[in-house]
């Protein structure tokens, strides 16, 4: 496999983008709540 052949993938693109709003959600949330995202 060279490079991000995964990438390429609409399926994957998607999933990506998905993840990447939940990624954002979840920081903007730990920022207003004033929790660290390392408390368990």
């Amino acid at each position: 496999m060279t490079g991000d052949e995964w990438g390429r993938d609409p399926g994957v693109q998607r999933m990506r983008r998905i993840f990447g709003k939940i990624e954002k959600a979840q920081g903007n949330f730990f920022r207003v709540s004033g929790l660290s995202s390392f408390t368990r």
